[in-house]
């Protein structure tokens, strides 16, 4: 996050998170490309829960690094909770999708 100071591993943390992200949005495209034979409900639920798990350990994180360090960036980190929130959304909607395209197969 340009011009703002996250805390320490905070910027590979965000990276890391939006590759699992950006991950899921794979599977999503092969199933809709049918590179996948049929979508596995089971797959997309565990790559969901994986989503949902690392937002609440980055968040966490943010949050003890708002409240144990005074020179944390409070806004930088409000900004970082923010995004992990939105890609958790993806996730939520890539989620749905798999279960909307399961119910064609």
């Amino acid at each position: 996050v340009a011009g703002y100071r996250l805390h320490k591993d905070g910027e590979r943390e965000l990276a890391e998170y939006t590759e699992q992200v950006r991950s899921f949005l794979t599977w999503n495209e092969e199933v809709l490309e049918r590179v996948r034979d049929r979508p596995e409900v089971e797959t997309a639920e565990a790559l969901e829960n994986g989503i949902d798990k690392m937002r609440r350990k980055l968040s966490k994180r943010s949050r003890r690094s708002i409240e144990r360090d005074s020179k944390a960036d409070v806004k930088a980190e409000l900004i970082f909770i923010d995004i992990v929130r939105h890609l958790e959304h993806i996730g939520d909607n890539c989620l749905n999708i798999s279960q909307a395209v399961g119910e064609l197969a």
